[in-house]
């Protein structure tokens, strides 16, 4: 005789027939979710009802009969532990990626923000570097040529410089 207790019956009421849709990706709180949780709890609770449930794998689960309701129930109990880890494991990876990224973008925005400020750095002393080195090559090249005219006075037959005069 099937009762209201049997947790079949008590589960597919939950769900309808959607437990017969193929497995997927499901969402957390998916009815194949909760009709596996309300049979699981079902079971581990008539365990209980018999006394306490080892372990599942242990010395006292494997001398316990197969037909003592705590073997099954220590084996759901463990099935379930695996299957609700399972249940967000999507979002978990989804999340932990995301956190590795965030981690990781950050390192490299501080990476390249100071590569950025030694590149400045290294720019405005080859700038200044060659500013002077182009300074002092104009300033031979007119010592050369003459043609280092500072304003002032100016000999009218040399073209140089007077030295010492006022205008």
């Amino acid at each position: 005789m099937i009762t209201g207790d049997d947790p079949t019956i008590e589960a597919a009421r939950l769900i309808g027939a959607e437990w017969q849709k193929m497995p997927g990706a499901n969402p957390p709180d998916s009815a194949e979710i909760r009709y596996r949780k309300r049979w699981s709890s079902i079971l581990v609770a008539r365990g209980k009802q018999a006394g306490d449930i080892p372990v599942y794998g242990s010395t006292d689960w494997a001398q316990l009969p197969d037909s003592d309701p705590r073997k099954a129930a220590a084996a759901i109990r463990a099935a379930e532990a695996w299957a609700s880890e399972g249940d967000d494991l999507a979002f978990r990876l989804r999340r932990e990626d995301h956190e590795r990224r965030t981690v990781e973008d950050a390192h490299w925005e501080a990476v390249n923000a100071g590569r950025a400020d030694i590149v400045d750095d290294y720019s405005r002393r080859v700038l200044a570097h060659h500013n002077r080195a182009a300074a002092q090559q104009e300033q031979a090249e007119r010592a050369q040529t003459g043609h280092d005219y500072q304003g002032g006075p100016v000999d009218w037959e040399t073209g140089r410089s007077v030295k010492g005069s006022t205008a």
